[in-house]
């Protein structure tokens, strides 16, 4: 995972940098509007997520996202600022969410997992499996492939509870034993044991 970080804060700086390398996140710092923009340019867009500062100097957060949307191809956009006043502006001008400082540690891990939104575009030739990964176009198709994706989990989740319930009626039927029933029961039996034996 790859994030540009636009902040003129030293101390900001180095705080979000020990949490970019904790969590094994790639990550170019800017110190101001104007460098975020060239970094994105630079780089073509290819960040799965941008932390903006919005009161920086030279070229503030609003007007380097501006810049942003209208030059390059979409990836999400985050403010990080104080002034929750201006919120619907943040929207407006193509953010797609923001965080008040000063912020939890799990505030931002959690804000940055629901931001970064990929999808992956499976082929089949005759010698190998190809596995392209792919960014959202724009906001509206991050939030449609989230969807998808919550989607696709919830069924593999029956799928895979379906599949268990019919192998243990299956076995049951052949044996007469329920493999997860005499699991449980061995489970129980140990608990027992461990309690009894403290």
């Amino acid at each position: 995972m790859r994030i540009l970080i636009a902040e003129d804060n030293l101390h900001h700086q180095t705080s979000v940098k020990t949490l970019m390398k904790l969590w094994g996140f790639e990550y170019d710092m800017v110190s101001n509007g104007k460098e975020a923009v060239d970094y994105a340019i630079a780089n073509e867009g290819k960040y799965d997520l941008c932390l903006m500062d919005i009161d920086m100097p030279i070229l503030n957060g609003f007007e380097a996202t501006k810049i942003i949307r209208r030059k390059l191809k979409y990836f999400p956009i985050m403010a990080l600022t104080g002034n929750l006043p201006a919120v619907e502006k943040y929207l407006a001008v193509g953010l797609d969410d923001y965080l008040e400082k000063p912020y939890s540690i799990n505030n931002l891990y959690n804000k940055i997992n629901r931001l970064i939104v990929k999808s992956y575009d499976f082929s089949i030739n005759k010698k190998d499996i190809l596995i392209k990964e792919e960014m959202p176009m724009d906001q509206q198709h991050a939030q449609e492939l989230a969807g998808t994706i919550l989607t696709w989990l919830h069924s593999i989740y029956w799928l895979i509870l379906t599949a268990l319930v019919g192998l243990n009626l299956l076995i049951f039927s052949l044996t007469g034993f329920c493999p997860s029933a005499i699991m449980m029961y061995k489970m129980g039996v140990k608990a027992k044991v461990r309690k009894a034996s403290e």
